[in-house]
């Protein structure tokens, strides 16, 4: 393979940039001109307060980063879900310069299609020497419905450090440089501060190829390039060990997923057939095979130039991808599969995850590589008799090239979806936040609280809200909730009788906020009334907020 000049290469790599941007409009309208809207959903909201936190914490005490203000006085609450630090100090310069949290938020998201996008077409031109196959492997991988499926999970699609630390994988392999094996483990350890639940993947399959690289003899552990590879992994570790500590931690706080709740986000053989509601074409298949985070259609058109990318004969990196996309497969598959059981059993970082369906991220870029040797074959094709005399390009060359396009334009429109329906969410702060911003030392409750059996409630709505004031509170959403929390949910139920305050007290919380609007049992404006005669309470007032006003208490000490 001749490469071409550096030049060529850049003007390239900027093409496909641009080409990218301009995909992500399409696939995502019409969120560039609604960048104060998120789509329905609790998760958007808790992104956003991820990144506000950041940005908050970082100049004020970045020691305790992890120390979040929800879920109060449970210490370590970021990561009782992915913390994300990466994503929200790409963030964090943007919302220091006055950008309201939601823009940030959706900004990183629109930027991650376009990353994702271009990481893969990084690697499948330095596999193929292709610039259209890379384009082609780039829109595989960036806008997949896969990716659109969580599209409310800004971790999740943050995945362009996979292909990227495949590329530099490659590159060391193929120079041998020290630079190319440190950039491997600098980018999968972006991935751990992305998104620890992909990373975990991403280092199993990444275990997987270097062994399928030692026996196709494509890597000798004698050579330069391995031991780059090993200097970019110690690297790599000692930068994710401490923040690994910190999971593992939490896990023994929160504790793990139980196996049925692990089988119930198993991919099967039919969710590989399912597309998500919003795509365009596809979408009916989603309730019929996509439950429960598995609409994992990867696309007609990727899987079939996967299939003329295979076609023999095969060299080894064809081989090698294959395989890898076996393992990826399975892998997804979770407990229907066969490697995930034994991972689970024997890697504690395994027992915390709950959709092993995500791994088909790896699957979709397995494809997305193969689908690109399919390209550059299309490309490749020559008459027996040699190229004609017009350029390098003979009939079946230029035959060749309107496949090329008309595989990019089908995939497009496999891949389009209907309008994203969004929802704006809160950009300045009301009367309530900017009062609860002007208190020093307390510790909020805000009711009504959930459920422990109707979780999360109300929740997600007060931690984005508290993004205006950052004062410590009882109550929080993540991945995972301790106990602790779900135990008081349960005396919540009956306030404001004793058991639920001293439950409150016990917790030195200092302030109750009363919406009266999102109460859903009893009268809360009498509950409000006796409060206010109540020794247990001082009415502080009335405060305007998004849903109404509330009520605001000093909580004082037991009589």
């Amino acid at each position: 393979m001749t490469t071409p000049p550096r030049a060529q290469w850049l003007a390239s790599a900027w093409t496909a940039t641009a080409f990218f941007i301009l995909l992500t409009i399409w696939f995502t309208w019409p969120q560039i001109r609604s960048l104060d809207s998120v789509v329905p959903h609790q998760d958007p909201m808790f992104s956003t307060w991820r990144v506000a936190w950041i940005a908050h914490q970082l100049p004020r005490d970045p020691l305790h980063l992890l120390d979040t203000n929800i879920l109060y006085p449970a210490l370590g609450t970021a990561v009782f879900s992915d913390a994300a630090p990466l994503l929200g100090l790409m963030g964090a310069p943007l919302i220091w310069l006055g950008a309201p949290a939601v823009y940030v938020y959706n900004l990183l998201l629109m930027a991650s299609f376009v990353a994702a996008a271009l990481g893969a077409f990084l690697l499948v031109r330095e596999l193929t020497g292709s610039a259209a196959a890379g384009i082609f492997a780039g829109i595989v991988f960036g806008f997949s419905p896969f990716r659109f499926e969580h599209y409310n999970h800004l971790e999740i699609v943050w995945s362009c450090w996979i292909p990227l630390s495949l590329w530099a994988l490659h590159r060391t392999i193929a120079t041998g440089r020290w630079l190319f094996g440190i950039l491997t483990g600098l980018f999968i350890a972006a991935q751990v501060f992305s998104c620890v639940y992909l990373a975990v993947f991403l280092a199993t399959w990444l275990v997987v190829i270097g062994v399928l690289m030692l026996a196709l003899r494509m890597l000798d552990v004698r050579s330069r390039a391995f031991r780059a590879l090993v200097a970019g992994a110690i690297i790599g570790g000692a930068l994710v060990a401490p923040y690994g500590s910190a999971y593992m931690g939490s896990s023994r706080v929160v504790g793990t997923r139980s196996t049925e709740e692990t089988r119930l986000y198993s991919a099967q053989m039919t969710n590989y057939l399912a597309s998500p509601p919003t795509n365009l074409l596809y979408g009916w298949t989603s309730a019929q095979w996509g439950m429960n985070e598995k609409a994992l259609f990867p696309g007609v058109t990727a899987i079939v130039l996967a299939v003329v990318g295979l076609w023999p004969p095969l060299c080894r990196r064809r081989l090698l991808y294959a395989l890898a996309l076996l393992f990826a497969f399975d892998l997804s598959r979770g407990l229907y599969g066969f490697s995930y059981g034994p991972l689970r059993d024997g890697i504690a970082f395994f027992q915390g995850l709950r959709v092993s369906a995500r791994a088909a991220t790896m699957v979709q870029l397995a494809l997305a590589v193969l689908g690109g040797y399919g390209i550059a074959r299309l490309l490749s094709v020559k008459r027996a008799g040699g190229a004609a005399a017009t350029g390098g390009i003979d009939r079946i060359g230029g035959i060749g090239a309107a496949v090329t396009a008309i595989a990019m334009l089908l995939t497009i429109a496999e891949y389009t979806n209907q309008p994203i329906t969004l929802t704006p969410l809160q950009t300045k702060p009301t009367v309530l936040q900017s009062w609860l911003a002007g208190q020093r030392d307390i510790v909020i409750a805000e009711l009504p609280m959930p459920r422990a059996d109707k979780l999360p409630g109300e929740d997600p709505r007060y931690q984005f809200l508290s993004t205006f004031h950052w004062r410590k509170m009882v109550n929080g959403y993540s991945a995972f909730v301790p106990p602790r929390y779900f135990g008081l949910m349960e005396r919540m139920f009956r306030f404001p009788d004793s058991a639920s305050l001293g439950a409150l007290r016990a917790r030195n919380v200092t302030h109750v906020v009363i919406h009266p609007e999102l109460w859903q049992r009893g009268d809360p404006h009498a509950m409000v009334r006796d409060m206010s005669v109540s020794p247990n309470f001082t009415f502080v007032g009335w405060f305007p907020d998004s849903v109404g006003t509330a009520a605001v208490f000093r909580l004082l000490p037991e009589p």
